[in-house]
């Protein structure tokens, strides 16, 4: 192993050492360093202390994060509303002509099912953020039209 081989693997461990809650003996084992090896250079270079502070300021990173995440969320949800409040928004398709050079925008009867599956793709992302991840299978959107009610999950 070369020298600049030697000093990536040993900052890898280092940044999962302090990222992670693997033991040093779990690290050697995985890394194929003796355990030895990581007790002497984790203390030589304060691996807990570090360990430590990073756990520490984790939870403000976390709480800002989701802050940020819950403001963002809102900012995407007011568009969508202003969208939804657009009756013919999932009929409106950009249309060349012949002849012309731009595309003009027209609205059809047709409902445009791409744009309603991507709206509702976003809305599942929107709650399943909102929700932290949690299980797949509350993460469904149902979409509802005054004619009827239709599946967009799949």
């Amino acid at each position: 192993m070369t020298k600049e081989e030697s000093g990536e693997l040993w900052a890898r461990i280092r940044e999962e050492y302090i990222q992670s809650d693997l033991s040093l003996r779990k690290l050697s084992e995985k890394y194929g360093v003796s355990k030895r090896q990581l007790e002497r250079r984790s203390a030589r270079e304060g691996w807990p202390a570090l360990r430590e502070r990073s756990r520490d300021s984790g939870g403000a990173l976390a709480g800002n994060t989701a802050r940020r995440l819950e403001e963002t969320v809102e900012k995407m949800l007011k568009l969508l509303q202003q969208d939804f409040e657009d009756q013919q928004q999932f009929h409106r398709y950009l249309v060349k002509t012949k002849g012309a050079e731009e595309l003009e925008e027209r609205i059809f009867r047709k409902l445009d099912t791409k744009a309603l599956k991507e709206v509702t793709a976003a809305l599942k992302d929107l709650k399943a953020m909102l929700q932290g991840g949690e299980d797949d299978q509350d993460n469904q959107v149902r979409v509802v039209f005054e004619a009827g009610e239709e599946d967009w999950n799949e």
